[in-house]
């Protein structure tokens, strides 16, 4: 970046435009279904990963999405998570509400009493995998690096909001999302099909935030270290196999770097050419809020 706050870019002026993004939080919202029953759900939005959707359907039952997949009973993923039943009706102001949910399941099938079970029932939801599966600690590994370990990470703004929101404890410098996060989530949801909980309207400029240059520049340095850890992985397999010690120099380049934020800078929909009429429009091209790209409207 230049004196005058924009790039030079292969000899050309170019200026990256600040978005305006939803602010990581939870956001409570009410809907109705095909019966015109009311339906309660939360969606916990994150500053990078995926996003956790909670919802109590028309009958009373508690349901977690992880990532678009089949949701899965809020039970069988805090019982995942490592917490014990006793601990989740003792962490919910409404404990006889979340029995009578757990009553209305049908099959005992979908009641799994281990820790074991409880790993599995999950993971064959999430993978839509079908017959009988054993438990095995390379599915315990898979399940929590995949959907639990630094799965979402709420970054400084979002554990502040979650800190606010719910009177919590939490360090400020814990950015990912906790087991104890997700308890209290389900909590204030049943409070709000109780209406001591409030709803939120996500699209209130007080719930938005500004993504600024160093915000999408550090994205980008994030995904490079990314494919940098893939290309090492790469590297150590095949020297491996060809029995070949390799060196620091082969391993680490800076070839995925460059091609980051020259992809970045040539073709991102934020990095634009400099509006060079005048001087008033440059500054007006330089202070731009956009709603759009990567994580915005489409």
């Amino acid at each position: 970046m230049n004196s005058q706050g924009s790039f030079v870019v292969n000899g050309v002026a170019r200026v990256i435009i600040n978005q305006i993004l939803r602010s990581p939080d939870i956001y409570y919202n009410s809907e109705s279904d095909h019966n015109e029953i009311p339906i309660y759900t939360n969606t916990i939005i994150s500053d990078w990963g995926g996003r956790l959707r909670l919802e109590i359907d028309g009958r009373a039952r508690i349901w977690a999405r992880i990532s678009k997949k089949r949701k899965v009973f809020i039970l069988v993923l805090l019982l995942a998570m490592g917490f014990t039943t006793k601990q989740i009706l003792g962490g919910v102001c409404y404990p006889n509400f979340f029995l009578d949910s757990l009553r209305r399941k049908k099959t005992k099938r979908e009641h799994p009493q281990s820790t074991e079970d409880v790993i599995v029932e999950l993971y064959k939801k999430l993978y839509c995998i079908g017959g009988d599966l054993t438990f095995s600690e390379s599915i315990r590994k898979e399940l929590h690096k995949r959907n639990f370990q630094q799965r979402c990470e709420l970054g400084r703004i979002g554990r502040l909001n979650l800190n606010k929101r719910f009177d919590l404890d939490v360090p400020e410098s814990e950015y990912f999302l906790l087991p104890q996060d997700v308890l209290v989530a389900v909590d204030y949801l049943i409070k709000t099909k109780f209406g001591t909980g409030t709803l939120d309207d996500i699209d209130h400029l007080k719930n938005r935030r500004i993504h600024s240059i160093a915000n999408l520049l550090r994205d980008q340095f994030r995904l490079a270290l990314n494919r940098l850890e893939n290309s090492v992985r790469q590297t150590i397999r095949g020297a491996t196999k060809c029995k070949r010690l390799p060196t620091p120099k082969s391993l680490v380049t800076s070839t995925p770097l460059i091609a980051i934020f020259k992809e970045f800078f040539g073709s991102h929909p934020l990095s634009q050419f400099l509006d060079q009429t005048n001087p008033l429009t440059k500054i007006v091209h330089k202070r731009r809020l956009s709603s759009l790209g990567p994580g915005g409207l489409t």
